[in-house]
């Protein structure tokens, strides 16, 4: 049996982070300054903070692994989820309405990496309280 994540690293992410849309990519995030857009570490571990403990999205793994295959198909298809389950994507400052509307700026998405990191993240700071 052949290993999922074998071959080289420009291959495995350019089949697991590419998808129709664009790049599923938050990266690169910066950890410093406010010149950078929302792609801020602390957008980042908002973002992971919500996914795992703010009550819309905390312990709903299903609807959480259901976004993570929306946000693949597309900005479409995360807005028909969204209405189906009557849920709200976690704004991010300094990101553009159309992101928290669809997951998507054009051909980036804001939310399939903190999906992919809510259970191996580590907080530094008490965020429970998101």
């Amino acid at each position: 049996m052949k290993n999922h994540l074998s071959g080289h690293l420009n291959t495995i992410r350019e089949r697991e982070y590419k998808v129709r849309q664009g790049s599923l990519l938050m990266r690169p995030v910066w950890v410093l300054g406010d010149m950078r857009g929302w792609r801020l570490w602390d957008n980042f571990n908002r973002l992971v903070a919500i996914f795992n403990y703010n009550a819309q999205w905390s312990g709903r793994r299903n609807k959480l692994k259901a976004l993570r295959e929306a946000l693949r198909a597309g900005e479409s298809v995360v807005q028909e989820f969204l209405h189906t389950y009557e849920m709200t994507l976690p704004a991010m400052p300094k990101a553009p309405a159309a992101l928290h509307e669809t997951g998507w700026e054009g051909t980036e998405c804001g939310y399939f990496d903190a999906l992919e990191a809510m259970d191996h993240h580590f907080f530094l700071d008490d965020t429970r309280a998101l």
